[in-house]
């Protein structure tokens, strides 16, 4: 493990620490934790644009409309979804 130093704002630091006390868990572990998140999230999300661009040019420009339609229709019942709980 390596050491290394952020600056974060006091509101993070206090939020952090309340975090802390209520879960029993160190600041570290929670800021390592987060780290993790962060970087799982970013992994999925570049795989994801390089698996969309090696699909570049492979469908017609009505197949693409169609699916940009499809994902629009699907988000807005995400949406819908969240917006209910």
């Amino acid at each position: 493990m390596q050491k290394t130093q952020v600056f974060i704002r006091d509101d993070q630091k206090k939020e952090l620490s309340r975090l802390a006390r209520i879960t029993g868990r160190k600041q570290s572990t929670l800021i390592r934790e987060g780290i993790d998140l962060y970087l799982e999230k970013a992994k999925v999300q570049s795989t994801w644009k390089e698996n969309m661009m090696r699909l570049a040019g492979c469908l017609t420009e009505e197949e693409g409309e169609s699916m940009q339609e499809t994902v629009r229709q699907l988000r807005s019942g995400w949406n819908n979804r969240i917006q209910s709980i």
